[in-house]
């Protein structure tokens, strides 16, 4: 799902895959957007596809005498950046809140908390 915030129009415009292709939507703000559980969740390689994919795709590799590059412009002596470490993030728990009451009551509260975002 990619969302893009259009100030210029006051305009949310959203974009999601669908079977068969993806879903453009462009709506109004004040506007609610929900996410399904696991959109984010990465996805790891089935080690038992392995030989497939490597049949169906194969990978390409060239070497500094293939690009015609000077060797001290690419690979770890050319890198701009070096990874210091790596450390996984402990996840936070999200705010939930559910509203009870009639369309309207419901409707009311969800205006009550949006409105202070828009300002």
């Amino acid at each position: 799902m990619e969302l893009d915030y259009l100030p210029e129009k006051n305009k949310v415009k959203a974009k999601r895959e669908i079977k068969g292709g993806e879903e453009i939507l462009e709506v109004s703000l004040p506007v609610v957007i929900s996410a399904k559980t696991g959109t984010n969740e990465p996805r790891f390689i089935n080690f038992e596809r392995k030989p497939w994919a490597m049949n169906e795709a194969p990978l390409t590799v060239w070497s500094q005498k293939d690009l015609n590059c000077d060797p001290d412009q690419i690979g770890f002596p050319g890198s701009p950046t070096t990874v210091a470490g790596l450390k996984e993030m402990a996840g936070r728990e999200r705010r939930r809140e559910k509203v009870d009451g009639s369309p309207s009551d419901i409707a009311r509260a969800l205006t009550e908390r949006i409105l202070p975002y828009l300002n």
